[in-house]
């Protein structure tokens, strides 16, 4: 099924059921506006549970993924763009923020347990 001009008319029951359907192979605007996005608050929470960590103790650590994969899951998931991400994820900057997300990606090519991590995130922002 494909979507064309990006609106679909009925209840919610309905229009979910058609997003599930829908089949859209680039960013758009009516793609965007089917999808369910993630606040930023529970986008943290995610992570959170998947570090079994609180925000605080890791999103300033060296070397930690956890704010990397809060910006990835903000991008993804939250529908924010990378400027909107840094700066609700941790003040970053949008530099930063892609910086960030693009060394995230590459790291998960090789590293199965970030790859896996990534996928849980995915899974239950859903």
């Amino acid at each position: 099924m494909k979507l064309k001009w990006g609106t679909v008319l009925g209840s919610e029951a309905f229009t979910e059921g058609l997003r599930k359907k829908v089949c859209t192979n680039r960013e758009t605007s009516g793609r965007r506006k089917l999808r369910q996005y993630r606040t930023r608050e529970e986008i943290v929470r995610i992570v959170e549970q998947l570090k079994d960590e609180k925000w605080a103790a890791f999103c300033n650590r060296h070397g930690d993924r956890g704010r990397d994969l809060a910006l990835w899951a903000a991008r993804r998931r939250g529908g924010m763009t990378l400027r909107e991400a840094g700066v609700q994820v941790n003040a970053m900057d949008y530099t930063a923020a892609c910086m960030a997300v693009r060394q995230l990606e590459k790291q998960s090519a090789q590293d199965a347990e970030l790859r896996s991590a990534m996928c849980r995130v995915q899974a239950k922002c859903e």
